[in-house]
């Protein structure tokens, strides 16, 4: 009966967690709650919140309620891939695990986890929507409750998940998403508009209007006057003051933060002798932060935002405003910049000498060129990208807009943080354009018009491959602006085309209608691959090291029969033998997708980022596709208990972990293939290994594969040759958005 006295109080255990959720920003309470329902219903004595800091690879006892006498204490930690934390924590689903504290002893005998009187051991993950923020842990005196007791409590685990989540994970990460949103759009403002003005005016829309403060300012500093001139203002004075404004370089909050380099948070404007009111006998705003806006030395202003109650600020407003104030930094830097570019090209090439220390912020802006996690059903894509240390000016945009999906690949001219902004200009203006599914004509002479509007008159070009392709019958239409060829491999053949150039740089003269801007078209079918590379892939050096168009093609037409995800890791491999010794000379791209008869992921993995994005990638695709939570949840712990604890647990492993992971979602069942890649590198001899290489799954740590079977029992695991294959049937849904 105990599951039914859970199931009637869950109403009210979900209001008192909603009450405690807003009592404040801690979420001690809503913890606490839990652990009363746990002590009753469950027997629990002790109740431990686990938190993850994956950081710092390890989990923490953040929170303990009971005894602490021999067993785990608040503030202990444990390596993540300790024996410890994969048997109790790792690997965890939405169900509550149920551990015997006699098994745990055995397994432990020198680790003090369990006070004496334990006799089980539940734990319960704590998921906000498909996050996992943490783990209880329950320590009871008396034998396990029924399955159905456990469900009923689980729902109390949820229940707290928003609780908690609302705390620490809405107030948290949410605001950061919209934090990460907005400095997205600042940085796009700056770089579409070239306008210092327009991004100081949008930098505080944004503020105010994702997080609802009273009033924002911005003061950039004046040096020849010695005061703080105020720029841009939205909020409740927005039509009441008047500009040009000032105030002294002494004054007011927005003083106290110039003059001492240091966020000032005025928590009363009432009691605060350093508040300066805006209007004499006015004081709506009743707190106040002030957060300089500092440039390695230099205060180049104030960020200033203000709220109509007191102390409404707290430790994420500022750190998240300082956060916000070195981007904006940047960001002011970047338009100053682009005005002397724009004026002074000549001196500019001479100032960028001295701007050495500037370049890894280049690095970080070339960096958001590159897409994150991009699935399509039809086209599985593979990318290598590395930024030179001069900084290049390589785009590369993957895209999905309604039946069609679009490849493009760029390469600008020139080096360093012109070229990085202006390739940065021309992803985001492409972004934008492609929401309307363009032509690639279109998309061509639009891009022209753009560069000869902006970048005219400092004799930057850009060679460019502009693709798209018609994702239900694989028509591939294209055009190349003076890039090195693409080469396109059919399966069925094993024929090697390159696709020729059709127009010249972007960027080099005006396009019209006589230029006769004519796409080209190839037709994919499943197993056709496509590659793509820019110049700095090559090595135009005499041997040893030299690297050649010719050279790609060779390999393309070598491995092409291979699977994609194989198929782009060997030319990689092949490619960094032959340049061997031969430094590269630009930032180094290559860009490869497969055509497929069913939705399919590949990916090469050998750290856990790799294994995070593909987890990423797999989840995206499923949804789109239809494919039950449940289903995903099953691929998700296949993934976490073979390819994340394998590269979790690397250093200790006697091979380093590499492995080849492909996701074939068919229509009534996925197929999940994992290979060993150090198989392949040994047969191909790229690597020797001072020992033999065991199966891969006496690799894996042990237990996995039952640990997998007892999830989802429906899964078949079969060996073979190099790796394992798991299957399991499924129902579709009706499918959800990517």
């Amino acid at each position: 009966m105990g599951h039914l006295e859970l199931e009637s109080g869950l109403n009210e255990f979900t209001r008192a967690v909603v009450e405690e959720a807003t009592r404040g920003p801690s979420a001690d309470g809503c913890l606490e709650l839990l652990a009363r329902v746990a002590a009753k219903h469950l027997g629990a004595y002790k109740t431990g919140f686990w938190r993850y800091l994956l950081s710092e690879n390890s989990v923490e006892c953040v929170h303990a309620w009971g005894p602490q006498e021999q067993g785990v204490k608040k503030g202990e930690r444990l390596p993540i891939d300790s024996e410890v934390t994969s048997y109790i924590l790792q690997g965890l689903s939405r169900k509550i695990r149920t551990l015997p504290a006699a098994v745990i002893r055995e397994r432990f005998p020198r680790a003090p986890l369990l006070e004496r009187q334990a006799r089980t051991l539940y734990v319960a993950p704590l998921f906000l929507r498909n996050e996992l923020l943490g783990a209880f842990t329950f320590e009871c005196d008396r034998e396990a409750v029924d399955e159905e007791t456990l469900d009923a409590f689980k729902r109390y685990v949820d229940a707290v998940a928003l609780g908690y989540g609302g705390i620490r994970r809405e107030r948290g990460s949410t605001k950061r998403l919209l934090h990460m949103k907005l400095l997205h759009e600042i940085t796009g403002k700056a770089l579409m508009t070239l306008n210092l003005n327009e991004l100081l005016e949008s930098t505080v829309t944004l503020l105010k209007n994702y997080f609802f403060y009273y009033n924002v300012y911005i003061f950039l500093y004046d040096h020849e006057q010695d005061v703080l001139s105020l720029k841009a203002v939205a909020g409740e004075y927005k039509e009441r003051i008047k500009l040009p404004m000032s105030l002294r370089s002494t004054q007011g909050c927005v003083g106290v933060a110039y003059r001492t380099k240091d966020i000032y948070y005025c928590r009363d404007t009432r009691t605060d002798p350093a508040y300066v009111p805006e209007f004499p006998d006015v004081q709506e705003a009743l707190s106040e932060i002030a957060v300089p806006i500092v440039q390695g030395d230099n205060v180049l202003g104030v960020l200033d935002v203000q709220a109509d109650r007191p102390e409404s600020f707290d430790q994420f407003d500022l750190e998240s405003m300082s956060a916000l104030t070195n981007e904006l930094a940047s960001a002011i830097t970047r338009a100053r910049d682009y005005e002397i570019l724009k004026n002074f090209s000549e001196q500019l090439r001479v100032y960028q000498q001295q701007m050495d220390q500037d370049l890894r912020i280049s690095e970080q802006i070339l960096n958001m060129n590159v897409p994150l996690d991009f699935v399509s059903p039809q086209v599985d894509t593979a990318l290598h990208f590395r930024a030179h240390r001069s900084i290049g000016g390589d785009i590369v945009l993957l895209r999905a807009a309604g039946e069609y999906s679009y490849l493009l690949l760029g390469d600008v001219s020139g080096h360093g943080i012109s070229s990085a902004l202006i390739s940065t200009s021309s992803f985001s203006f492409l972004s934008n354009l492609l929401a309307g599914a363009p032509t690639v004509e279109q998309l061509v002479q639009m891009l022209n018009d753009f560069w000869l509007a902006n970048f005219k008159e400092l004799g930057y070009y850009a060679t460019f491959f502009i693709g798209r392709l018609h994702n239900a019958t694989g028509s591939f239409e294209y055009i190349n602006c003076a890039h090195p060829r693409a080469i396109f491999y059919q399966l069925s053949s094993g024929a090697a085309t390159e696709l020729d150039h059709g127009v010249p740089p972007i960027g080099f003269f005006e396009l019209d209608a006589e230029a006769a801007i004519r796409q080209q078209w190839i037709k994919f079918a499943a197993g056709d691959k496509l590659v793509l590379y820019t110049d700095g892939f090559l090595r135009e050096f005499p041997q040893p090291g030299r690297f050649t168009d010719e050279d790609v093609r060779t390999l393309v037409t070598r491995f092409g029969s291979l699977p994609h995800a194989i198929f782009h890791q060997f030319i990689l491999w092949n490619a960094r033998r032959m340049r061997h010794g031969v430094a590269p000379a630009d930032d180094e791209v290559l860009l490869s997708l497969c055509y497929n008869a069913h939705p399919t992921i590949g990916h090469y993995l050998d750290n856990i980022d790799q294994t995070l994005s593909l987890i990423r990638k797999v989840g995206r695709m499923g949804m789109s596709l239809g494919v039950p939570g449940e289903t995903l949840d099953q691929l998700n712990s296949i993934l976490e208990e073979t390819a994340l604890a394998l590269l979790a647990r690397k250093k200790q492993a006697p091979v380093i972990p590499r492995l080849f992971v492909s996701v074939d979602f068919q229509p009534r069942k996925f197929n999940l293939t994992l290979l060993d890649a150090n198989m392949f590198l040994k047969e191909e001899n790229f690597a020797e290994f001072p020992q033999s290489i065991p199966p891969l799954e006496k690799q894996l740590p042990e237990g996995s594969l039952k640990l997998i079977k007892g999830r989802a029992p429906r899964v078949e695991i079969k060996r073979i040759e190099k790796g394992l294959l798991f299957s399991c049937p499924f129902e579709r849904r009706p499918p959800e958005g990517v």
